[in-house]
């Protein structure tokens, strides 16, 4: 999803930000309510057409096609463009053919409504979720403050200088100015994304934690792995015993190995892990924060001191040997912050389909439906 367009969409993108626009993170003007009894008088295609809703609150056709206009001003001619050229070339060339063709704007919002152009149902789309998100901050009386912003804004800026997307002597002002993008439209845009993020951070981190997240919920390691098969249908309790212990053997080994300085952890890792996302990393883990991992390797984690390694800790995947590098303070606040960043933006799709599908009635008349894989059957056959 994007937040934006132009470079607000590239610096959202890259931060995995929630699809939201310049005006959207203003706080977010509420939409219309429209009484019930001017419904029926309204007709299908109208600008006064409601085409979404969340609760009690309507969208209408006129409110989408305006938000495009003023926030994707060249993708929306484009597509009125492309709308027009192809009624022109039916109405001439067609089977019918005329000898002239008039353009005119009921005519242009007459073709948007009927052929539903992929662009408005995602602005319908991205209206519909920032209003859900602007009722669940407040709800949960989610306060994000300007400085904390900022920061997040920083960092980005940062990320841009080490990609090289920002060259050597140009300030960040400069480099805004350059793309017509000022500072006061990216603190609207990355406002949004971090009130999300702080909800996802509430209910998929803190309420598992049990406690307010801190820096002691980080750590980094390295781990070795020797998988312990599942037990095969009919497998007797002797053979299953014997597998465990074969594997509870092998890890022995590799650890006395690693205490005998006979191998380094990462040596070990490459030669015997059994994980192969870890292995060719010399077991290497990376940065992580609890809730995330097997509670018994957590657990582990949490009774050693940076550089010692543990015993063989058993987990529902096999053996492990885990070698803590760094926990809390020994990780910095920009690596922390990365990896939560990181985190958030992989749960946005699921936060936001449980926001939009159990907390809130919401309709969206211009949604699209998915195109169909081959050999699946249409709905209700």
């Amino acid at each position: 999803m994007k937040i934006g367009y132009g470079l607000v969409a590239t610096l959202a993108a890259a931060c995995g930000a929630v699809a939201m626009a310049p005006v959207h993170a203003q706080g977010v003007k509420s939409v219309k309510t429209v009484k019930p009894a001017m419904l029926a008088a309204v007709p299908k295609g109208s600008m006064s057409e409601v085409v979404g809703s969340i609760n009690e609150k309507q969208i209408t056709f006129g409110e989408v096609v305006a938000r495009a206009q003023k926030e994707n001003p060249n993708g929306f001619n484009q597509t009125v463009a492309q709308l027009l050229g192809l009624d022109a070339s039916s109405t001439l060339f067609g089977p019918a053919p005329k000898s002239a063709y008039t353009v005119t704007k009921p005519r242009a919002l007459a073709l948007l409504r009927e052929k539903n152009p992929q662009m408005l149902g995602d602005m319908l789309k991205t209206m519909l979720e920032v209003e859900a998100v602007d009722r669940e901050v407040k709800k949960q009386n989610v306060t994000v403050t300007i400085p904390q912003v900022d920061k997040r804004i920083d960092q980005f800026m940062k990320m841009l200088r080490t990609r090289g997307q920002i060259p050597q002597g140009v300030t960040d002002e400069q480099f805004l100015a350059q793309n017509k993008v000022s500072r006061d439209t990216l603190r609207k845009n990355f406002m949004v994304q971090a009130r999300l993020y702080t909800l996802i951070q509430q209910d998929f981190v803190e309420k598992r934690l049990g406690h307010k997240l801190s820096p002691e919920d980080f750590f980094k390691t390295r781990h070795i792995l020797v998988q312990v098969p599942p037990a095969a249908p009919g497998q007797s309790p002797a053979d299953v015993k014997k597998a465990d212990d074969a594997a509870l053997a092998k890890i022995t080994q590799i650890a006395a190995d690693i205490e005998a300085k006979k191998k380094t952890f990462e040596q070990a890792a490459k030669e015997s892990s059994d994980d192969p996302g870890s292995k060719e990393m010399g077991g290497e883990l990376g940065i992580q924060m609890r809730t995330v991992f097997a509670k018994e390797f957590e657990a582990a984690t949490y009774t050693l001191k940076p550089g010692e390694t543990s015993k063989p800790i058993r987990t529902q995947f096999g053996y492990h040997l885990i070698q803590l590098e760094a926990r809390g303070a020994g990780i910095s606040d920009d690596d922390r912050q990365a990896y939560l960043d990181n985190f958030e933006s992989g749960q946005m799709q699921l936060y936001l389909r449980n926001l939009m599908t159990t907390k809130y009635k919401v309709v969206n008349k211009l949604a699209r439906a998915a195109p169909m894989m081959p050999g699946m059957m249409p709905p209700g056959q």
